[in-house]
């Protein structure tokens, strides 16, 4: 299984490191700007969601298949 990480936070890649779990960055093409939400809660799991998503896709186009991969977001 690969984890992918659909962010360009370096706070988040940093937190992945040091887990010490390999890992690949691949920073989701989304507009966060657009997402809403009512709590600060739910906005940070609709944006990692929102994320995930777009690189889940992304990947499918480009490789066909994301089965074993982990994708993340948060």
């Amino acid at each position: 299984m690969k984890i992918i990480l659909a962010s360009a936070s370096l706070g988040r890649k940093k937190i992945l490191e040091s887990l010490h779990l390999p890992f690949i960055v691949m920073p989701a093409d989304i507009d966060e700007r657009e997402i809403t939400a009512k709590s600060p809660i739910t906005l940070v799991k609709k944006i990692a969601r929102a994320k995930a998503e777009a690189v889940a896709v992304s990947s499918r186009r480009t490789s066909g298949s994301m089965d074993n991969n982990y994708i993340t977001g948060f």
